[in-house]
């Protein structure tokens, strides 16, 4: 991959899995300092809602659980 021309990455039900610990802020922080212009960044995520919380325990257990996130 040729990241001197512009590029589209896509973050799609990834970055839950990314605990605090991992700093997910710096990894999207790093991926876009990386990019060149022109480039695009798609990013989905799990919204922290308690309607979600039982679909989110199954992985609590996993190797890597949802870390649902705040939207702001």
């Amino acid at each position: 991959m040729d990241l001197s021309r512009p590029v589209a990455v896509l973050l799609v039900a990834v970055m839950h899995f990314i605990p605090e610990d991992q700093d997910p802020y710096g990894v999207v922080g790093a991926l876009v300092e990386a990019m060149a212009p022109g480039s695009y960044l798609v990013v989905t995520h799990v919204k922290a809602r308690p309607e979600y919380a039982a679909a989110a325990r199954p992985y609590e257990r996993a190797n890597a659980p949802v870390v649902p996130r705040s939207a702001g």
